[in-house]
């Protein structure tokens, strides 16, 4: 099969760009949100292995995957893990380079265990300043695709998104805080769908199974029973 990952370098070193640098911390500034309260033991971010969203996971086991590079080195469309094997999936751009969003998508659901997360950051078409600017011009990637539309290729193949939200609103070259501070603001209360990025999580589901969580309340009565019991069996051993 043939890897659907874009190794083209242009979108790596774009990152080290003053655009691409605003791109990449607003995921730093993002990712803990999401991924924090994920539990498990497997975790892995797909792509860009010289930086690490993972560091924010409190997964123990985690790992990068990359063709060129990473802990494990590996093609998107064929990850060497079983499936229902990975708690979490980070992945920062991944489907925008992809030449192949579905078989990655697909290659996800495989790997995720039910009620495993999926983190996707990406590009957003609707940007209306995209192609615009003629400053730091955004890369034109193969995979990118709109929010609404990954929702329903998410549902297809039986995720649940979660939650998500848009960021970076201002033009490519702006560059007084304040102006950016403002159209930021503004972005998020009357257009927050033309931001420029997005993150999106989204769970696994697997239908007609439901996780079972401890009966609390149960278990206090249970254990405040036996306590009288306990307690009554000595006050008659006293008592003979």
């Amino acid at each position: 099969m043939t890897s659907p990952e874009m190794r083209e370098p242009a979108f790596p070193a774009w990152l080290d760009t003053p655009g691409g640098a605003r791109v990449w911390a607003w995921c730093e500034e993002v990712v803990g949100r999401f991924v924090t309260d994920v539990f498990g033991f497997y975790a892995i971010q797909l792509g860009l292995p010289q930086r690490d969203l993972l560091a924010y996971s409190r997964i123990p086991w985690r790992w990068r995957c990359d063709p060129e590079g990473g802990e494990v080195r590996t093609a998107w469309d064929e990850l060497p893990f079983e499936s229902n094997a990975l708690d979490l999936v980070v992945a920062p751009f991944a489907l925008d380079r992809s030449a192949d969003p579905h078989a990655l998508l697909r290659e996800l659901e495989r790997v995720l265990v039910p009620e495993g997360h999926a983190l996707f950051f990406g590009f957003n078409p609707w940007y209306p300043w995209r192609l615009l600017s003629r400053h730091e011009r955004w890369p034109r990637l193969p995979g990118s695709m709109t929010v609404p539309r990954l929702k329903d290729r998410l549902l297809v193949l039986g995720f649940e998104p979660r939650g998500g939200r848009f960021g970076l609103y201002a033009p490519p070259g702006e560059r007084l805080p304040r102006a950016r501070r403002a159209f930021e603001a503004a972005g998020d209360r009357w257009w927050p769908l033309f931001g420029g990025v997005y993150v999106l999580d989204a769970v696994k589901r697997v239908p007609g199974m439901r996780i079972i969580q401890p009966d609390w309340q149960n278990r206090k009565k249970q254990r405040a029973e036996r306590l009288a019991a306990i307690a009554e069996c000595t006050k008659l051993k006293r008592e003979s």
